[in-house]
């Protein structure tokens, strides 16, 4: 049967909290239970609930000696923060008076961790089959023993209430010596028992310790270079931001209607010095201006502006391609350029002859003069002018073949099979060739020549 603890924990915390400085348990367990307890947990944030979309949820418990039982917490329903989770048995190995244990949310903005919960697991009973058996046995005898002596003790006082008296007390003098001693020695192994526990307790509290203060202090670190990056990137807009306003003065400025005293053209607007102020004029095309800026808080005309633009005309193309020299400050277009380029193209026409195979010096045809295709069947037949001598060392290559261009008649006596065969001694129906080994996934084992012997 599982139990339910529910908690509701919060990932804004105290610095004590963080120190692990909670030690009232919220959890009980006995040492020895597996998958009895489950943990149904709200995870708020400043008591508002955390919203888990998008987020995963890790259960982190630290137990006495010093190791973590880490699990993966289920998402129960994400937008209200609930989450659930099932102890396994690592997490009651070890009993503890006061253990750490808290939930861990990873996030798109982050890694946060909850409020520690108090986590005990008491110490349970583990006797093996041997221990049980002779702690039973020396029991038993004890207690045989024991009524040996009574009995004993009960006869002898019976029939003789006065040497048998002195001998009965001496015997339940030894026996409660002996059972004083037995008696001593469980309470010296108890005390013993609780130091060592003490001392292992205290030094797992001080590994955590340290730990969680390592952990803060990492957390601190990052927290500050946070703060700092953050700082440095307003600054940086901060900086952009002035710098686009400065480029922004530097435009130049078109007045409009009612920005100019229209006799004089001068600008009325109050003008920012090292900034250009253009004022529509009317006196030639309607993209004419009249230039301004402000200097030493005057303004000072600075010119008049104005682009015409002559395009080339095809007569003109024609007289230069004729051989005149026209001079003059006219434009090539898009339109002249196409009808210039149409003339290039005619003027340079394509050019072709063919010399035939006695005038090619033998060897001087190397990979590089061969175009990838350019030898056919019909360039390397018997009677073609491409002979082996015409042809450099390895300049044929497979690139210059043209498909199906090498027949076997080309190629004459040199010219020997190939099988692939799955064995070295696989029969073959024609020798010699070569044998080509491969395996049943197509690999190459072995490439051998067969010359036909026996």
């Amino acid at each position: 049967m599982i139990r339910t603890v529910r908690l509701v924990l919060d990932i804004a915390k105290t610095a004590a909290e963080v120190a692990g400085a909670k030690r009232t348990p919220d959890i009980v367990l006995r040492q020895g239970e597996k998958d009895a307890t489950a943990i149904s947990a709200e995870i708020r944030a400043d008591s508002a609930a955390l919203d888990l979309t998008g987020c995963e949820v890790y259960i982190k418990l630290l137990r006495a000696d010093s190791k973590a039982v880490i699990g993966t917490a289920k998402i129960e329903t994400a937008a209200e923060g609930r989450v659930s989770y099932v102890l396994p048995a690592e997490a009651a190995a070890i009993p503890c008076a006061a253990a750490l244990m808290y939930f861990e949310v990873h996030g798109p903005d982050g890694i946060s961790s909850t409020k520690p919960v108090g986590f005990a697991v008491g110490p349970g009973i583990d006797l093996t089959a041997d221990q049980a058996e002779a702690y039973v046995e020396e029991f038993e005898r004890l207690k045989g023993e024991f009524r040996a002596l009574i009995a004993a003790a009960a006869a002898q006082k019976a029939a003789q209430q006065t040497g048998w008296q002195e001998q009965t007390d001496a015997q339940q003098a030894a026996f409660t010596a002996s059972q004083d001693g037995r008696d001593a020695a469980y309470e010296a192994a108890e005390q013993s028992r609780d130091a060592s526990y003490t001392s292992a307790e205290q030094a797992r509290q001080g590994a955590f310790e340290t730990t969680e203060a390592s952990r803060a202090k990492a957390e601190a670190a990052r927290v500050a270079a946070d703060a700092a990056r953050t700082t440095a990137q307003a600054k940086n807009n901060a900086d952009q931001a002035l710098n686009n306003a400065a480029m922004q003065k530097l435009a130049p400025y078109i007045c409009g209607p009612g920005e100019y005293d229209a006799d004089t053209l001068m600008p009325t607007v109050t003008g920012e010095p090292n900034r250009m102020y253009y004022v529509p004029s009317e006196q030639g095309p309607a993209n004419r201006y009249v230039e301004w800026m402000l200097i030493e808080g005057a303004w000072e005309l600075m010119g008049v502006s104005q682009v015409e633009v002559s395009p080339i005309s095809t007569s003109q193309i024609d007289a230069v391609a004729a051989g005149s020299a026209p001079t003059g400050e006219d434009t090539l277009n898009l339109t002249g350029l196409s009808y210039l380029w149409a003339k290039i193209k005619a003027a340079f026409a394509p050019l072709s002859h063919k010399h035939p195979g006695s005038d090619i010096n033998d060897n001087s045809i190397a990979g590089a003069k061969l175009a990838s295709g350019a030898v056919t069947d019909a360039k390397v037949s018997a009677n073609a002018a491409i002979s082996g001598s015409k042809l450099a060392d390895k300049s044929v290559t497979t690139a210059k073949l043209a498909d199906s261009s090498i027949t076997a008649a080309k190629l004459g006596d040199k010219m020997v099979p190939v099988y692939i065969v799955a064995s070295a001694s696989e029969a073959v129906s024609e020798t010699p060739c070569i044998r080509v080994v491969v395996d049943a996934s197509n690999t190459l084992q072995q490439m051998l020549w067969d010359g036909g012997g026996a």
